[in-house]
């Protein structure tokens, strides 16, 4: 594929996610203009990720789409790239191999868990891998992983509640709905 065709290809992934978080034209200016590039296909790929991990009634399609995503990610950590996503993203020194292992538990945290604790659980490696990628993708001031994968764990659930359906609603809140408690 051509270079200008891969960057046009690139930018539509990127217009993709804008068009999801029109927020972002507010939030950019506190990141780096130089980081700009990276953050914008680093949010595009986890829109890809979680997309093909929750949309849809069947699951099948989205197992497929991550199986091929973790391929790509082996080769992105090898030097190789098929996805227009990694002419920004794959020749900086990211575990990618990390992110695509942890793919499965994105894939799993699909079914809906009994409580909030399990949400977070069912995320909690994905979530480890996100913050090693963002570390090394986006520098910043270190602090506490735990938190961070707390936070990138909250803001993908809270992405996932946007999406069609109510599959994110723990077991409980059913339970307790069930029960006559609000």
């Amino acid at each position: 594929m051509p270079l200008d065709t891969d960057q046009a290809a690139l930018e539509s992934f990127v217009a993709k996610w804008r068009e999801r978080w029109p927020e972002w034209s507010v939030m950019e200016v506190f990141v780096p203009a130089a980081q700009r590039p990276v953050a914008l296909a680093w949010a595009a790929l986890l829109q890809e990720l979680t997309d093909a991990a929750w949309r849809g009634e069947d699951a099948r399609p989205g197992e497929a789409k991550l199986a091929w995503w973790q391929e790509e990610l082996h080769g992105w950590s090898l030097g190789r790239r098929r996805h227009p996503l990694g002419i920004a993203l794959q020749k900086r020194p990211a575990p990618w191999d990390a992110l695509a292992v942890a793919l499965p538990g994105l894939a799993a945290s699909r079914e809906r868990p009994r409580d909030m604790a399990e949400a977070y659980d069912r995320l909690a490696a994905f979530s480890a891998v996100v913050v090693e990628v963002e570390r090394a993708l986006l520098p910043a001031a270190p602090s506490m992983a735990e938190a961070e994968r707390d936070a990138v764990s909250a803001t993908l659930l809270q992405s996932r509640c946007m999406m069609p359906g109510d599959a994110h609603v723990p077991m409980a809140v059913f339970a307790r709905a069930g029960e006559g408690d609000p």
